[in-house]
């Protein structure tokens, strides 16, 4: 029975994006992740943000879930409960904590490479143009964050020199 349990946690945990992001986020937030892949935590978070919002409102897909023996399926009001608690209120509280430093991808390219590899397409009813789209989104919204958090960090130092 125990081990029922155990293995169904365990693929609850690799088998969803989110379930990465949001652990290494919990990660971060307990001091346990390296400053060099701020930008990585950053790009997770955003992407999750993004696909959830496809996944919900623009190609509205119903989601099932195996959640140790029980399977679940989201949709309506309860899959867009679940999406603004576990893609984007992550995100909007990533945004105001993480300032990563150096832009590196690589570790971000991996990590995505490596979901797609666990079949993420079927999983989740896209094609490859969705993917390439919601990849390109991401890195647009990407670079526009940090645009806007530079502003603001010199909006910050004008106000101290004035």
């Amino acid at each position: 029975m125990y081990t029922q349990w155990f293995v169904g946690f365990i693929k609850l945990c690799i088998l969803y994006y989110t379930n990465w992001t949001l652990l290494l986020f919990l990660l971060w937030y307990l001091g346990l992740w390296h400053p060099f892949f701020d930008n990585t935590l950053s790009m997770m978070l955003l992407t999750s943000s993004v696909g959830g919002g496809y996944i919900t409102y623009i190609h509205p897909k119903k989601v099932f879930i195996t959640c140790f023996p029980v399977d679940i399926k989201l949709e309506g009001k309860l899959l867009m409960f679940l999406d603004l608690l576990t893609h984007h209120l992550p995100f909007f509280i990533g945004i105001q904590l993480i300032r990563p430093v150096d832009p590196n991808y690589v570790p971000f390219v991996f990590i995505s490479i490596l979901y797609l590899c666990l079949n993420s397409i079927k999983r989740y009813g896209l094609n490859y143009n969705d993917l390439i789209n919601i990849c390109l989104f991401v890195v647009f919204l990407n670079q526009l964050v940090r645009f806007i958090q530079n502003i603001l960090i010199l909006q910050q130092i004008s106000y101290l020199y004035w």
